[in-house]
């Protein structure tokens, strides 16, 4: 298999492949975070 259909494999299901819930690490800096802030959570798909 090729790496681009072993991928497209991958994400070929309309489920979500790691969840619905926030990144760990990211739910943990919530208290750094104010209203209006924006945050990137890099690779998190």
């Amino acid at each position: 298999m090729s790496e681009l259909g072993r991928w497209e494999g991958r994400f070929a299901s309309d489920d979500y492949v790691f969840g619905k819930a926030p990144n760990a690490f990211l739910a943990r800096q919530r208290p750094l975070l104010q209203a209006g802030m924006t945050a990137l959570s890099i690779a998190d798909g």
